[in-house]
C-alpha cells in the first residue's frame, strides 16, 4: 500500500539531511506541493558531501562544481593538461586617436591609438585590370573578441578601368576641361577656381545630349503607359534636380497610387510586403515590355527591400534604373533649396563626384557613395565652413571640403547637415534622461537612432538625411576610409601644386607649358578618350528623328 504524502515526505527529507529536523506536516492541510501527483516528484540523488549545513554559498559550488564535473572532459597528453578548446586572441582597438590612418609601424601595418597593437593580417590587392573591388577594404582585418572589427587602413588609389591612363600621358588625353578655362589667371588659388569652373562647364550636358535623354524617357514612359496604365512613372534623381552630367544615369519612379500615402491622410506604406509584391508584379510587366522592344540590353530585375529594374538603352548606353520607392518629393526639395543658397554647390559636387567615380568609389554595392550622400556630404561641409570662407570662393571651399572628411573622426562623431554640427556616436544604452530628452525633438531622435556605433565596423560615415532623420546615408559605405584617404592625399597635392604654381616667373601668361598646366589633374585626370566617343554616340542618336510626344521631364 502507498504511503500518504506526509509521511513520505517526512521520510524523504530525513533521509537527506538526517541532521535537520522539520516540523511534520499536519494532517487534512493541503500544499502546492502536497496537491502534485506522487509521480510527478524526481527521486533525489545523496549529495551529501555536497552539503554544508551551515554555509548555503559552499553548499552551491560543490554542487555547481559537481554538476561541471559530469560534462566537461580534460585530455591529458604526455602527462600534461591541454584544453580541446582554443580561446581567440583578443586584441583591442584603441579608438582614443580616431582613425590614426597617417600612422605606420616600420611593418607598414597601420597603428591604431597607444594600446596595444591591433594583430593585422594582409591579404593580396586585387589587380585585375580595370576594376578595383572595395571588398579590398578588408586587407587589414583585426578580431576584437568573437565579433571581429574590421579594421583597415585606407589608401590613395589612381582612376580605374576606362579611366586609367596606364601607359599614356595625362598630357595628350587627360585635360578635356582647359578647353573652356577663359582668360588669365593670377595665383594658384585663382587658377584652381578657374579649373573647377571649367570642369563643370565640360561635364554639363550639350544641347544634343539633352534631346537624346528626353527621347528616352518618352520611350520609357510610352511603354509604361501601355503595360501598366494606372501607375505612371516619373524621372528623378540628378535628371530632375539639375545635377545631371553627361552619361549619368536615367533614373525612374515607379507610382503605386493605391499604396502611397496622401500629405494629410495615413494610409499604407510601399514597404508592405503587400505593395512589395504589387511593385515586383508591376515592374516584372515592364521589364518584360522593355525587352520585347528590343532597345534595352542587359535587363536585370532585382528584388530586395526595393525592388529595381537596371539596364542599358542601346541607342545611347545610357543607364537606366526603375525602381519602387517611396515619394522622393522631400528629399528634392532640400537639394533644390542647397543649390539656391550655395552658387558654388554644383561646380563642387560635380567634381567630387567624378573624383570618387573615376575610383570606383561611387559604387554602392560595393562600399561607396551614392550620388545624394556626396551632395549632401558636400553640403554638410560648406555649411561648417560657412562664415570662414566666403560663398564664392570656391578654391577655399574644396580644400576645407577635403579637410573636413579626411581629418573627421567618424568613430566617436555622426554629421548633421540641418542644423550643422557633430554629434557623438552611442556606446551602450542611453539614460532615460536621454531617452527623455531625445522624445520632443525629431532631429535628436533621429540622431539618436542612427548614432548607435557599429562594433563590427566603427569607423563608418554617420550622416543624417535632412529629408528623412532617421536614415543614415553613410550605413553601408565600408569604403569610406579610402575615400578618406583619397581626400587627404587631394588635398596635400593640391597644396604643393598651388606653391608650384605661384612660384613661378611672372611670365607663366605667355608660356605654353604654364597654360596646359592642370591642377586638377591630381583629382580628376584620367583617360577620356572613352568618355569623349560615348558622348559622340549620343549626339549622334539624338539626330534620329523621333516619334511620338515629348517626354515630361
Amino acid at each position: 500500500m502507498r504511503p500518504r504524502h506526509s509521511s513520505s515526505l517526512q521520510a524523504l527529507e530525513e533521509t537527506t539531511s538526517p541532521s535537520v529536523k522539520r516540523p511534520p506536516v499536519k494532517r487534512g492541510t493541503t500544499t502546492r506541493r502536497q496537491a502534485l501527483p506522487w509521480r510527478t516528484f524526481p527521486r533525489r540523488q545523496n549529495h551529501d558531501a555536497d552539503v554544508d549545513v551551515g554555509d548555503l554559498r559552499a553548499t552551491l559550488e560543490a554542487h555547481r562544481a559537481t554538476n561541471r564535473a559530469s560534462i566537461i572532459r580534460k585530455v591529458v597528453i604526455y602527462g600534461e593538461y591541454q584544453s580541446p578548446f582554443k580561446r581567440p586572441a583578443v586584441h583591442y582597438v584603441s579608438r582614443e586617436s580616431g582613425d590614426a590612418e597617417g600612422k605606420k609601424e616600420e611593418s607598414g601595418h597601420a597603428v591604431y591609438g597607444s594600446g596595444p597593437k591591433a594583430t593585422v593580417q594582409q591579404r593580396p590587392v586585387s589587380a585585375r585590370q580595370g576594376q578595383l573591388s572595395n571588398m579590398d577594404a578588408y586587407q587589414q582585418t583585426s578580431s576584437l573578441g568573437t565579433k571581429g572589427v574590421r579594421e583597415y587602413h585606407g589608401r590613395y588609389t589612381l582612376p580605374v578601368g576606362h579611366w586609367s591612363l596606364g601607359d599614356s600621358s595625362v598630357e595628350d588625353m587627360g585635360r578635356p576641361w582647359l578647353d573652356h578655362l577663359d582668360g588669365d589667371c593670377g595665383d594658384g588659388l585663382s587658377r584652381l577656381q578657374a579649373e573647377i569652373i571649367a570642369f563643370e562647364a565640360y561635364m554639363t550636358p550639350t544641347s544634343e545630349e539633352n534631346a537624346a535623354y528626353k527621347k528616352v524617357v518618352h520611350d520609357i514612359q510610352l511603354q509604361a503607359r501601355n503595360t501598366l496604365p494606372n501607375s505612371p512613372i516619373e524621372v528623378i534623381g540628378s535628371h530632375r534636380t539639375g545635377l545631371s552630367t553627361s552619361l549619368s544615369d536615367l533614373d525612374f519612379r515607379l507610382s503605386l497610387p493605391e499604396y502611397e500615402k496622401s500629405v494629410d491622410q495615413r494610409g499604407p506604406c510601399t514597404t508592405r510586403p503587400e505593395a512589395q509584391k504589387e511593385s515586383l508584379r508591376k515592374l516584372i510587366l515592364l521589364s518584360n515590355a522593355l525587352a520585347e522592344t528590343g532597345g534595352y540590353q542587359d535587363l536585370e530585375l532585382r528584388n530586395g527591400r526595393v525592388p529595381i529594374i537596371s539596364g542599358t538603352h542601346h541607342g545611347t548606353q545610357l543607364t537606366i534604373q526603375v525602381q519602387a520607392m517611396s515619394d522622393s518629393t522631400a528629399s528634392r526639395e532640400y537639394v533644390l533649396n542647397y543649390l539656391a543658397e550655395f552658387p558654388t554647390l554644383r561646380p563642387l559636387y560635380t567634381l567630387i563626384k567624378t573624383m570618387l567615380e573615376m575610383r570606383n568609389l561611387r559604387d554602392v554595392h560595393s562600399g561607396g557613395l551614392g550620388a545624394y550622400s556626396i551632395f549632401m556630404m558636400v553640403v554638410a561641409a560648406l555649411k561648417q565652413s560657412e562664415g570662414s570662407i566666403p560663398r564664392t570662393d570656391i578654391s577655399r571651399q574644396l580644400l576645407s571640403c577635403l579637410e573636413f572628411y579626411a581629418k573627421a573622426d567618424m568613430h566617436r562623431y555622426g554629421i548633421s547637415v540641418d542644423p550643422p554640427g557633430l554629434f557623438r556616436k552611442v556606446i551602450g544604452t542611453p539614460s532615460r534622461k536621454i531617452k527623455e530628452a531625445n522624445s520632443t525633438d525629431p532631429i535628436s531622435r533621429g540622431q539618436y537612432q542612427i548614432a548607435k556605433l557599429n562594433r563590427e565596423q566603427p569607423f563608418l560615415l554617420c550622416l543624417q538625411d535632412p529629408a528623412n532623420p532617421l536614415n543614415d546615408l553613410g550605413a553601408k559605405a565600408y569604403a569610406i576610409k579610402h575615400i578618406k584617404a583619397v581626400f587627404r592625399t587631394a588635398k596635400k597635392m593640391l597644396e604643393d601644386r598651388i606653391q608650384v604654381f605661384d612660384a613661378s616667373p611672372p611670365s607663366r601668361a605667355k608660356n605654353d607649358r604654364w597654360r596646359r598646366m592642370a591642377l586638377l589633374d591630381l583629382l580628376v585626370g584620367g583617360d577620356y578618350r572613352w568618355f569623349r566617343l560615348r558622348r559622340e554616340g549620343v549626339a549622334r542618336w539624338a539626330q534620329r528623328p523621333s516619334q511620338g510626344e515629348e517626354s515630361t521631364l
